[in-house]
C-alpha cells in the first residue's frame, strides 16, 4: 500500500474549522464528530464534580487521587473547575511563513524551485524542499486559474493514507471520510485498491479460503503493480495462505514464547549461558 502511495500525488486535507460552543452541556449540537466532542467533555465535567465531591467532604487532594487514578496536579484543575473550560486548537506556522512574500516576487519572475530554495536559503530559511514544493506548486496553480493566494493545506503522508485506505469504513473517523472520497476522485486505481483489500480483509475475518481464488484473480486484473505482486506471492505460497484464512489454528502462540526468550536473553544482556536460560523459561511458565 505504501509503495502504491509513494509513486502517486496525495491531494491535501481541506483544514476544517469546528465551532466550539460556549454551553459545555449542550445537546443543540447533531454530528458525529461533536456529539464525540460532547461526550468527552461530559465524561470529564461528570469527574470533576466527583472530585470536588470528595473534596468537599474533607479529602485531601493526595486521598482523592488515589481514590479515582489521577495525577494530583489533575486534581488541583479539577477543583479550581466551576464548568468544563473550552480549548481551542490554534494553528501551528511554519518556517515558510517568514518567506512567504519573498518567495511569491521570485515565482512572478519566474524561476525554478531550486533556485528559489537557494535564494531563501541565503536569507536564513532552514526548512524541507518539500514544503517549499508543495508551497511553490499550489501557488502557480492558483494564480493560473486566476485566483489569489493560498489556503495552507494540511498534507497527508503515504503511510497515513494507506491506512485510511485499509481500515473497515466503520473504524474511520467522520472528519476521514470527505479526505477518503478526495482520495478516490484525485488518484487513479485508489478506489480499485480500497474495494480488494476490504474484500481480503472480509476473507480473512469470516475465514472464507473458498473465495481467495476469486480474489486472486480480481487482483491480477486490476492493472495495480503491487496487487499483482501481492498475489504472486500468495500463489508460491498457496496452500500455506489457504490454510491461514480457512483454519482457526495460529502460529501466535510460537511466536509469544519466541518473544518471551527474546526477552529473557536482553534482560541479561545476552550473557546467560542455555541451562540459565532454560532455567528462566521453564520456572516462568510453571
Amino acid at each position: 500500500m505504501e509503495r502504491f502511495m509513494s509513486q502517486q500525488r496525495l491531494p491535501g486535507r481541506d483544514p476544517i474549522e469546528m465551532p466550539v460552543s460556549v454551553e459545555p452541556l449542550s445537546e443543540s449540537r447533531t454530528s458525529n464528530k461533536e456529539q464525540e466532542t460532547l461526550q468527552r467533555r461530559q465524561t470529564k465535567w461528570e469527574l470533576a464534580q466527583r472530585v470536588r465531591q470528595l473534596y468537599s467532604n474533607g479529602l485531601g487532594v493526595c486521598a482523592i487521587a488515589h481514590e479515582v487514578g489521577l495525577s494530583r496536579k489533575t486534581i488541583r484543575k479539577y477543583i479550581s473547575w466551576t464548568e468544563v473550560p473550552i480549548t481551542r486548537r490554534t494553528s501551528r506556522g511554519t518556517l515558510l511563513d517568514t518567506y512567504r512574500p519573498y518567495i511569491e516576487q521570485l515565482v512572478q519572475e519566474p524561476l525554478s524551485c531550486p533556485v528559489i530554495l537557494e535564494r531563501i536559503r541565503a536569507k536564513g530559511y532552514t526548512g524541507f524542499r518539500s514544503t517549499l514544493s508543495q508551497y511553490v506548486a499550489d501557488l502557480r496553480r492558483l494564480r493560473k486559474r486566476g485566483e489569489e493566494p493560498i489556503v495552507r493545506r494540511h498534507r497527508v503522508s503515504r503511510r497515513a493514507a494507506a491506512k485510511l485506505l485499509t481500515q473497515p469504513r466503520e473504524h474511520l473517523k467522520v472528519g476521514d471520510m470527505p479526505y477518503l472520497t478526495k482520495l478516490f476522485a484525485k488518484v487513479d486505481g485508489t478506489t480499485t485498491l480500497n474495494e480488494l483489500v476490504q474484500s481480503f480483509y472480509n476473507l480473512m475475518k469470516v475465514k472464507n479460503g473458498s473465495g481467495l481464488d476469486n480474489w486472486l484473480e480480481r487482483a491480477m486484473a486490476s492493472g495495480i503493480r503491487e496487487l499483482r505482486n501481492f498475489a504472486q506471492g500468495i500463489r508460491k505460497d498457496y496452500v500455506a495462505v489457504l490454510a491461514g484464512i480457512s483454519e482457526p489454528w495460529s502460529n501466535g502462540q510460537v511466536e509469544g514464547q519466541v518473544n518471551r526468550l527474546k526477552n529473557l536473553k536482553r534482560q541479561m544482556y545476552g550473557r546467560a549461558s542455555f541451562a540459565l536460560l532454560r532455567a528462566r523459561l521453564l520456572h516462568d511458565a510453571m
